[in-house]
């Protein structure tokens, strides 16, 4: 009768010892993948609230409350920054202006200047938000921007 080799391995913690070199490294991946997420839909939320405030400059495009209160009712949960100059402001920050430039030109003239020719006229809102990442993603501004042609 022959015996079988005494060199069979023990393989009952492998299992274990892969589990515990795995853990982080998914822990990791997931924690990017929820941070990632977070700012996206933070990103989602001001492109909306911009183009809140472009459908309220599509019929006053001079009135900059209107605009802001347009803006701030699609995002009303979140704060009005103090001090929009700051190199970091802490809050909701909304900026609104024209341009506008004649047919066929490639520089832009101000809005008030009197056009002998026909004239393209186009509006912008921007609002940002400053971002904390609680994890890892680099981005520290967030930003929605819409502009529009308004003639």
């Amino acid at each position: 009768m022959t015996r079988r080799p005494a060199l069979r391995r023990d393989r009952r913690g492998a299992a274990a010892l892969e589990f515990a070199l795995m853990l982080p490294v998914v822990t990791f991946i997931m924690l990017g993948v929820a941070d990632y997420g977070s700012a996206l839909q933070q990103v989602i939320r001001l492109e909306a609230a911009a183009r809140a405030g472009a459908q309220v400059v599509m019929s006053r495009p001079n009135d900059t409350a209107a605009i802001r209160d347009g803006v701030r009712a699609y995002v009303s949960d979140w704060p009005l920054a103090t001090n929009c100059a700051a190199a970091s402001p802490s809050g909701l920050c909304i900026t609104s202006g024209q341009r506008c430039r004649a047919v066929g030109a490639t520089s832009e003239v101000a809005c008030t200047t009197r056009f002998t020719t026909d004239f393209q006229r186009y509006a912008w809102v921007t609002v940002t938000r400053d971002y904390t990442p609680p994890f890892i993603v680099p981005q520290r501004t967030l930003r929605g921007n819409v502009e529009i042609r308004l003639r």
